[in-house]
């Protein structure tokens, strides 16, 4: 039997998983195309990162397809929509760094990544409404209506 906390979850997953497997795929292309040419250009002028851009790409098309195989078998585990919620907020941070050291240092803005980034802050911003923000919402326009009760009785 399904509560209705997992129902709630559950009915955003596909749009998160369209927008995992959408992200997955425009990183696999960028990792393909930084294998087949010299890379992102932007990313070269970022002195101090160890690792290299088609790494970068690699690990972030895997992220999105993590993203993708839990929204469609393992989001009714409390800890692996917790967990989904975290690695998607340190993906796109991590993704805001690149972008931010690329701009600072390089002068230059990769479109194809801050598309990835973008995509990495709409699947948190989805992630953080369907889990924590719309199973509050009836308990804060409860305590709201209580409230404003207790303010036409006095």
């Amino acid at each position: 039997m399904k509560t209705g906390h997992s129902r709630r979850a559950e009915g955003g997953s596909s749009g998160i998983t369209a927008l995992s497997l959408l992200n997955a795929a425009l990183l696999g292309y960028l990792a393909w195309q930084q294998h087949r040419t010299d890379g992102c250009p932007g990313y070269h002028q970022v002195p101090f990162l160890p690792i290299n851009d088609l790494t970068v790409a690699l690990a972030g098309a895997g992220t999105s397809l993590v993203f993708a195989i839990f929204t469609c078998f393992l989001l009714r585990m409390k800890v692996v929509r917790y967990g989904m919620l975290i690695l998607a907020g340190v993906a796109a941070g991590f993704g805001s760094f690149l972008q931010t050291c690329q701009f600072l240092f390089g002068r230059i803005l990769c479109y194809p990544c801050l598309a990835a980034t973008m995509c990495f802050y709409l699947i948190f911003c989805l992630l953080l409404y369907n889990l924590v923000l719309r199973p509050a919402w009836p308990r804060f326009k409860m305590m709201e209506n209580t409230a404003s009760a207790t303010v036409t009785e006095r």
